[in-house]
């Protein structure tokens, strides 16, 4: 394992923008949803650059992608595309692997959801802080889990077996901060080499990174960073995020 520095800076975000959000059933991939007068991966793409220390973004497209080319990022000097793949893992890996060829394997990687377009600067520069501050191997925006958490029997009944107690549970989020070789070679372990499945389903970076025996830090989000998943999530996300453009004027 790597051992991290007491500052981070020279920062690459990946963002992986290849799905086309088949579970909202609309008419354009859910990231080019327009919310406050922008498309969703605008947003967020902003965010991770108004951050001084994210110098590079790297966005993972379809194939086919038609849309990109449409948006400021697109401009950007700072921000370059690679072709994703068909899961969020593959895209995630195909902008790992463009940051290693680039600028090397110890470089840092946030790696954020393109439909988390309410992801505060603040948050992601305590984030950055937090890591680097307290030598961890890397580590995650989450927010602990306030309900009250039950588990069923099964996924058709839905009878409750238990209550689960939820004082050391968080929800993860994203940006996720990790050296690009570690988190790179994390998935590749998980995900390619694997001569079984695992166990341990990979739903993030810091799932693949646990796996392969790092010990992400957690770092408390202090503002709204849903991901956008449904039709009234975008909804609600718009409120939002015209409520802090006005804030902010």
């Amino acid at each position: 394992m790597t051992t991290l520095a007491h500052t981070i800076d020279d920062i690459w975000a990946v963002v992986p923008a290849a799905g086309i959000g088949q579970r909202m059933q609309v008419s354009v991939p859910k990231q080019y949803l327009v919310i406050a007068g922008k498309p969703i991966l605008q947003h967020s793409v902003n965010a991770l650059l108004s951050v001084a220390a994210v110098q590079h973004a790297v966005v993972a497209l379809a194939d086919n992608d038609d849309q990109w080319t449409q948006l400021e990022a697109a401009q950007d000097d700072r921000v370059s595309t690679v072709v994703g793949g068909a899961t969020r893992a593959d895209s995630v890996m195909a902008g790992l692997s463009k940051v290693v060829k680039t600028a090397g394997e110890s470089a840092w990687v946030l790696v954020h959801d393109a439909a988390r377009p309410l992801v505060a600067s603040e948050d992601i520069e305590n984030l950055i802080e937090q890591v680097a501050s307290t030598g961890s191997d890397g580590g995650l925006l989450a927010s602990k889990v306030q309900d009250t958490l039950k588990r069923c029997a099964d996924e058709t009944t839905h009878l409750v077996t238990q209550t689960v107690d939820r004082r050391k549970l968080w929800q993860a989020q994203t940006p996720q901060l990790f050296r690009a070789g570690d988190l790179l070679g994390a998935y590749i372990e998980q995900l390619v080499n694997a001569e079984s499945p695992t166990d341990a389903p990979v739903t993030d970076e810091a799932s693949a990174m646990e796996l392969a025996g790092f010990k992400p830090l957690l770092v408390e989000a202090q503002h709204q960073n849903f991901k956008i998943t449904r039709n009234s999530d975008a909804k609600f996300a718009e409120v939002l995020m015209l409520d802090r453009l006005s804030s902010n004027e």
